[in-house]
């Protein structure tokens, strides 16, 4: 679940067209669970390999308007897209 949070966080979610802002980061919320799961030192040691992560995907992606409030942040987020300046443009 950790890696798949670390490939969503720094690529994207492989497999999605860019445009659907549908496709949910299920194991953040695994990891989410775990955490809460864990003892506290181990939650903690966790909780910083994620912490990192998740700061990287806020800025990887955009607030999704329509999503409910009462969901985890990272399931009000349009991930896959790529927020670079477009290159090559005169």
């Amino acid at each position: 679940m950790l890696e798949e949070w670390r490939e969503a966080a720094r690529h994207g979610w492989p497999g999605t067209d860019h445009s659907d802002c549908c496709e949910m980061p299920y194991c953040r919320s695994e990891l989410d669970e775990i955490i809460w799961d864990l003892p506290a030192f181990a939650a903690d040691r966790l909780r910083r390999l994620v912490d990192p992560l998740d700061r990287e995907y806020a800025k990887r992606t955009l607030p999704y308007p329509l999503a409910p409030l009462g969901l985890a942040w990272w399931y009000r987020r349009c991930p896959d897209i790529d927020l670079r300046w477009p290159t090559g443009m005169s």
